[in-house]
């Protein structure tokens, strides 16, 4: 049986200027039952098209901060470092992917990048930015593969369906978030502090947004090897 083309969305090394992507995800996707295939900078109509048909799903990553100019803000003193190519690369993708109806599974920025695509806001920087007490340190100094807070799963959510619990612990690794919610967005999980750590869209057969990353999770958490098989099951129909 064929297996589906995952296409994701890289990150960017600003040192080094090249493509920078965690083999996590590709190892994460090849376990589920997928075969990712790392998508390239080009906001080229004629390229996204092609890559839209190709690929059967799409993860867009995590990674560095999305430029304000993405959803109409102005730059905030608390901003990170920028990708510019990245930004007009998953912009020009995300609506042909959209379009298509193909399955979209965003992770950290890949959740606040497709937010925004979809008419949402950021949070630029949580320290300065976000109104409500910190309750939480959204940027953890443990490794990666260990969880560091609790999220609520939204009763009756498909989130909450795929993680057979309403409490889940995951790891944090972001200083922005989302604040306004794209159109059509519904949040299915949130932090102690009310950050919004989960979303999907309703009306499209699969799109799925979580702020954490469970592919470094994901060796020995059964929610998110439950996550990414889903994901992967979605996108070879």
């Amino acid at each position: 049986m064929k297996k589906p083309l995952i296409g994701i969305t890289p990150a960017y090394n600003t040192t080094k200027m090249q493509y920078d992507l965690p083999p996590a995800y590709t190892n994460a996707v090849i376990k589920s039952g997928g075969v990712p295939v790392i998508l390239p900078y080009t906001s080229d109509p004629e390229i996204t098209k092609q890559l839209t048909d190709t690929c059967d799903g799409f993860l867009f990553s995590g990674g560095h901060d999305v430029a304000p100019w993405v959803y109409g803000a102005d730059p905030w003193y608390g901003l990170d470092i920028l990708a510019p190519l990245r930004d007009m690369t998953e912009v020009a993708l995300f609506k042909p992917v959209f379009d298509s109806k193909k399955p979209v599974f965003g992770i950290c920025r890949g959740m606040q990048m497709v937010n925004c695509c979809l008419g949402g806001t950021l949070y630029q920087d949580l320290p300065t930015d976000y109104s409500k007490p910190q309750e939480i340190d959204h940027v953890q100094k443990e490794i990666a593969v260990k969880p560091s807070h609790a999220v609520q799963l939204a009763a009756g959510s498909p989130l909450e369906k795929i993680a057979g619990t309403s409490d889940l612990q995951v790891n944090s690794f972001h200083h922005q978030a989302v604040k306004d919610l794209g159109k059509g967005l519904q949040v299915t999980a949130t932090a102690p502090d009310g950050m919004i750590e989960a979303a999907y869209l309703p009306d499209h057969p699969y799109l799925c947004l979580v702020q954490w990353h469970p592919e470094e999770l994901f060796p020995q958490c059964k929610v998110s090897q439950a996550l990414f098989e889903h994901f992967v099951k979605a996108c070879a129909k």
